[in-house]
């Protein structure tokens, strides 16, 4: 009895791994033909990827059911059985010939209200920005200077003297070099 993880395993392996490496060998060597029957390969993959995902929810129980996902795949793959061509020409075809019109008419809407909501979200996020944005750099200038202050009056006290400007004179070793072990930075 095959599980899911092998069944997974076993289906993205020879529906994904082998098929892409084929569909790379047809594309550079230019053979049109094997061009074409890795194209149909993947609308049906594609397709049985839809389906088993539902298959997985509500059919999974069924006795063999793995392995028939995993016979399957083989079956399409099969040079002899010829099965992706046979599921692209006699299901495929005539199911997206049929619904062709209305699938492109629902993408096109797709892809308008897709970019509507981008350009509302852009816009939004960009007053966002303006609105706070300013806000949130003065206050994190003002933790900067703050932290810097701090920093400085901690590596100042006992070990440097005030000029007569009030700016830290920074300590010095016998010989003149400035002592940096006190920065902070």
């Amino acid at each position: 009895m095959v599980g899911f993880y092998i069944s997974k395993t076993v289906c993205n392996v020879l529906g994904f791994l082998y098929p892409a490496y084929k569909s790379f060998k047809a594309v550079k060597g230019g053979d049109y033909a094997e061009q074409k029957k890795w194209l149909m390969f993947w609308v049906v993959q594609g397709a049985f990827s839809f389906a088993e995902f539902y298959g997985d929810i509500f059919i999974s129980w069924l006795p063999m059911y793995y392995e028939a996902k995993i016979a399957f795949v083989i079956w399409l793959l099969h040079p002899q059985s010829q099965g992706a061509e046979l599921v692209y020409e006699k299901f495929v075809v005539p199911f997206l010939t049929e619904h062709e019109r209305a699938i492109d008419t629902q993408l096109t809407n797709a892809g308008r209200e897709a970019e509507r909501r981008l350009t509302e979200a852009s816009q939004e996020t960009a007053e966002q920005l303006r609105k706070h944005g300013m806000h949130i750099l003065q206050k994190g200038s003002e933790l900067v200077r703050e932290k810097l202050q701090e920093r400085l009056l901690e590596g100042g006290q006992g070990s440097s003297s005030q000029g007569s400007a009030g700016a830290a004179i920074e300590p010095r070793h016998n010989d003149g070099a400035v002592d940096t072990s006190r920065c902070v930075m």
